[in-house]
């Protein structure tokens, strides 16, 4: 089973994420961005599920040393973000997030994006070791 690693700093949300995407996926979460550098130290994920930091924000800014890093450059990323706001959305596309979701949202949804983005990912591996 594929690793999802969850950035969530709300401990009710990032226990409900990690609940709720258990049951099909292997879900790892950390509360930040520096924690999450921590983890991928000595371990691997698939996907990563962050919630939304401001742009310049260290929290931000640690995302991006993320997705700077060789080896993590190709994880996608889904972007939670707030309360419907499309600047966020728009902050997390242009930050090169493979999906982005407004809280709160539909569990299921967010499933699916998950098994979406997934797959996409695993068909663009594909691709390129067949090129």
């Amino acid at each position: 089973m594929d690793k999802v690693l969850v950035i969530e700093d709300n401990q009710m949300m990032r226990l409900f994420l990690m609940n709720y995407l258990g049951n099909d996926h292997d879900v790892s979460a950390v509360e930040s961005p520096s924690e999450a550098l921590i983890w991928l130290a000595s371990n691997s994920a698939s996907l990563i599920i962050s919630d939304y930091h401001k742009v310049d924000s260290t929290e931000f800014n640690q995302l991006k040393k993320i997705k700077s890093l060789s080896a993590w450059s190709n994880v996608p990323i889904i972007m939670l973000t707030d309360n419907d706001k499309s600047e966020q959305r728009i902050d997390a596309l242009k930050f090169g997030v493979a999906d982005s979701m407004s809280k709160p949202f539909n569990p299921v949804e967010l499933n699916l994006r998950v098994h979406a983005v997934k797959k996409l990912s695993q068909m663009k591996v594909s691709y390129k070791t067949a090129s």
